[in-house]
């Protein structure tokens, strides 16, 4: 009863953060729209609950002010746009109101502990998703950096070589380099432009291809070629160090458990050989 009580406390939190276009290939075999259509109005009526809360009774407190900072631009990085920050926010302590409630007519103190991982599980859930992210953009930066070298080489002008290189693919770096272009062109300048860029994305990797690529577009393309590849060498040069690093934490972290592995089977077959040895002394 508990947990299909929890369950049902979480499960509209969860499902605001899936994207939409899996809803809808989830609701796809579904020919009658009737439950399609109830579950939207019942999930969209939550969503303006969730603001409402977050409008009326947490807006003026720094802490969920903070929280909803924070929310806003996980959201925007991952181009999450179907819910807003303060609609979670607000389903997430209305989801803790109920879990309390609960709680407090069932008599379980269980309930009372499930009210923290509500808290945790909504930035838990963003954060990973953006790490996982990152980590998948921060592959392709290099490979960018170094096509986009190899163009200006080639005689294009820098921006035309970042054109080309990010022809074809597809990810949310591209779509957000193609974004910057695009108001490049439309006349916005090229540092407030990819300026916005490097912020949204937040990646040193990105930043550092991105000083140069300015520098280029306003000043000129000699050098940028030289200095792009020296940047993708010290980059590689630092994941590289990294990937060292790691390796070795996890050897570390894998030792403590084989040393009380090691230490059992020892206990195990010396101690009725020390018993004996007792007996027999």
């Amino acid at each position: 009863m508990i947990a299909i009580l929890f369950g049902l406390s979480v499960l509209f939190l969860v499902v605001s953060l899936i994207p939409e276009s899996r809803l809808e290939k989830s609701f796809k075999p579904i020919k009658n729209g009737t439950i399609k259509g109830q579950i939207k109005e019942i999930l969209e009526l939550l969503k303006q609950q969730g603001n409402l809360v977050y409008r009326k009774y947490l807006s003026k407190y720094t802490y969920f002010k903070k929280q909803h900072e924070e929310y806003r631009q996980l959201l925007e990085k991952l181009w999450i746009t179907k819910v807003k920050a303060s609609e979670i926010i607000g389903l997430q302590y209305l989801t803790i109101v109920v879990l309390l409630l609960l709680g407090v007519i069932l008599k379980s103190p269980i309930l009372f502990m499930l009210s923290p991982i509500v808290v945790i599980m909504v930035p838990t859930i963003l954060k990973s998703k953006w790490k996982k992210k990152r980590a998948e953009m921060s592959k392709d930066v290099l490979s960018l950096a170094e096509l986009t070298a190899v163009g200006v080489s080639a005689g294009l002008s820098p921006l035309e070589s970042l054109l080309k290189a990010i022809e074809e693919r597809e990810g949310q770096l591209f779509d957000e380099i193609f974004k910057a272009i695009t108001d490049v062109k439309l006349g916005s300048s090229a540092n407030k432009a990819f300026l916005s860029l490097s912020n949204r994305i937040d990646l040193s990797e990105l930043h550092a291809f991105i000083d140069q690529l300015i520098q280029a577009i306003e000043t000129g393309s000699p050098g940028f070629s030289d200095s792009v590849t020296e940047i993708v060498r010290h980059l590689r040069e630092l994941r590289q160090a990294k990937i060292e690093k790691q390796s070795e934490q996890a050897k570390a972290k894998l030792l403590i458990p084989l040393l009380f592995f090691f230490g059992a089977i020892t206990a195990f077959l010396l101690g009725p050989l020390t018993f004996t040895f007792l007996e027999v002394f």
